[in-house]
């Protein structure tokens, strides 16, 4: 009879083992980035575990992905921005 150590958990991304300290509930994850993460790993479930190293991987391709998928309105957003900055008062 083995006996399951509960304080180390296997991360759903790259399958090592880690103290669960070091590791973040895929149930605690923001949904965009969860849903990219469940998206690779359709096994991934909110009682799952993934590393701090994969986390961070994942999170920046989402990142890279949501300003990617931007890219186009960021002129428009910029003349806007820039328009509403000439029009406010800055002299008090």
């Amino acid at each position: 009879m083995t006996v399951k150590d509960d304080r180390y958990a296997s991360c759903v991304i790259c399958g090592e083992s880690f103290p669960r300290r070091e590791m973040f509930p895929c149930g605690a994850i923001r949904h965009g980035i969860a849903h990219r993460i469940l998206g690779d790993q359709p096994a991934c479930g909110p009682d799952d575990f993934i590393c701090k190293h994969d986390l961070t991987k994942v999170g920046a391709a989402y990142v890279h992905f949501l300003l990617e998928s931007k890219k186009g309105n960021l002129p428009r957003l910029s003349r806007k921005s820039c328009a509403a900055f000439r029009n406010t008062n800055c002299s008090r």
